[in-house]
């Protein structure tokens, strides 16, 4: 069908979408990596786009958008996951279109086909921003509930295979090869006996962190040691990793158990910290399970007043990407704390 392809994830780093048994932002983005790979196999143009950069629900639609737009290509595809009240029934699969009702309702099928989901078809939908701003055909796909515990097993066992499936629908074409079984026990990797005090790869197919913040070319194929472990649920992982030397967490899915030495970490000689002036009358922190997004109140963990201590400095813990750090504070203990140069913030080292 279409020879070139513009493919972006719903929502934003910033602008979260829904989230329960797994979040939307972070399996939308999976999605759209591995459905952009298996495009480029079947040799279709790809472009690939995750927001990284907006504040606001306007201006995540618009950004969107405009990339789409801003590319010479024949169909535009967003991916999102869809939300109800929390169920242990299937709900499934449906594919929105404005006026693509045929290509919506053969991805819809695909992905029913290939995962077991309930096909709950095309359905149209012209008041979707998305749908109407881009200037070339589009489908905006939500792949399954989130807070469905049926369509999120089928998902997670089947998650190659919706990808798959979406790339030979949208291109037309099958890939020669066949598609790799996945069963609930099965792990993408061989990571049942790693913890803390191992040595792990980064694997080369790895994309974001589990943040959501893009994994750097330099970081793949290095070894790191395991210092912290956690339980997650999301996609092909159970589990995330904190790497010592470039202290961010990795998915369960994107290492590998290594042996042998880690990368040395960078000299810990100095530590670093966040320093908030003394002109700021008022800083918000946020939950650790939740984005900074302060238009959402249950984000929030609290209010600091620098002004009133003549600033206030707090240590590092985490860098977790985006101006985003973990720091400890008195009244509300472990905490995410934004600290963009443009919020008056800095960042020292002593």
């Amino acid at each position: 069908m279409a020879n070139s392809i513009a493919i972006s994830s719903g929502h934003a780093l910033y602008v979260r979408g829904a989230s329960d048994i797994i979040d939307e932002v972070t399996e939308a983005r999976r999605v759209t990596d591995k459905t952009a790979e298996y495009l480029r196999q079947l040799g279709v143009t790809t472009y690939v786009f995750h927001d990284d950069t907006s504040r606001t629900q306007n201006q995540n639609l618009s950004t969107i958008v405009n990339f789409h737009n801003s590319k010479n290509r024949e169909l535009d595809v967003s991916i999102h996951f869809n939300s109800a009240a929390r169920t242990s029934n299937p709900l499934g699969v449906e594919v929105l279109y404005y006026d693509q009702s045929g290509l919506a309702a053969n991805v819809s099928q695909a992905i029913a086909n290939a995962s077991g989901l309930r096909n709950r078809g095309a359905k149209q939908r012209k008041e979707l921003y998305f749908l109407r701003k881009t200037a070339k055909p589009a489908i905006l796909i939500e792949v399954c509930f989130v807070n469905s515990t049926v369509d999120v097993d089928l998902y997670r066992k089947n998650f190659d295979a919706i990808c798959r499936a979406i790339a030979e629908t949208l291109a037309g074409k099958r890939l020669s090869q066949p598609a790799p079984q996945q069963t609930a026990s099965a792990a993408p990797t061989p990571t049942g006996n790693i913890g803390v005090g191992s040595i792990v790869t980064v694997a080369a197919h790895a994309t974001h962190y589990q943040t959501g913040q893009p994994i750097a070319d330099f970081v793949k194929g290095n070894r790191y040691k395991v210092i912290q472990v956690k339980d997650v649920r999301s996609g092909n992982s159970t589990k995330a990793f904190l790497l010592d030397g470039i202290m961010s967490w990795v998915w369960e899915q994107d290492i590998v158990e290594a042996g042998g030495q880690a990368v040395a970490p960078q000299p810990q000689s100095k530590k670093r910290y966040i320093v908030l002036p003394a002109s700021a009358a008022t800083w918000t922190v946020y939950k650790l399970d939740r984005p900074p997004v302060k238009a959402n109140k249950a984000n929030i963990a609290g209010t600091l007043r620098p002004s009133k201590f003549g600033g206030l400095e707090y240590e590092i813990l985490e860098d977790l990407g985006g101006w985003v750090f973990k720091i400890r504070t008195g009244d509300f203990g472990l905490v995410k704390i934004y600290g963009a140069p443009s919020t008056g913030a800095q960042i020292v080292e002593k």
